[in-house]
């Protein structure tokens, strides 16, 4: 019987690593597809890269929570990814979600970021946690990276 062959080569200890070995062996095949919008594995990276910085420039640090309340969507990948390269801890709100159950997880999680639609209206009591908006996504995806100095990254 032929053993199948993994989608990935190697061993991987982090998010940080296995999006490099993704980007390294599957370059510009599509990662993500979201109606008319692709995805390949190198852009993600590249993207994830430059919104990682954006969020320490921000004031993310290793171990702080990070709010994703968006869409499931390419920039909902993007954004996981981007957090995990930062060294955060990524927590995912739902978008069902009332404004009660929202503020809620808001206040137990205290993130240092919240990144949200506001096309899907206040997602409830923000507090003092600043905000980065979806429409602002695109510019962060471009702009320089990390590269090897991400927190995220585990000393060898």
């Amino acid at each position: 019987m032929a053993t199948a062959t993994p989608p990935l080569s190697g061993i991987f200890a982090t998010v940080d690593e296995v999006l490099d070995a993704a980007a390294g062996q599957h370059g510009e095949r599509e990662a993500y597809v979201d109606g008319g919008e692709r995805l390949t594995f190198s852009a993600w990276r590249r993207a994830a890269d430059g919104l990682a910085a954006s969020m320490v420039e921000r004031g993310v640090r290793p171990g702080d929570v990070v709010a994703l309340y968006l869409r499931s969507s390419i920039d909902y990948a993007i954004s996981y990814a981007a957090i995990a390269l930062a060294g955060g801890v990524a927590t995912g709100i739902s978008t069902r979600l009332g404004p009660r159950e929202v503020g809620s997880i808001l206040a137990r999680t205290e993130p240092a970021l919240v990144v949200q639609d506001g096309s899907l209206g206040d997602p409830g009591a923000v507090g003092r946690a600043p905000v980065l908006e979806r429409r602002d996504l695109e510019h962060a995806y471009t702009a320089p990276g990390l590269g090897a100095d991400r927190p995220g990254r585990q000393a060898t």
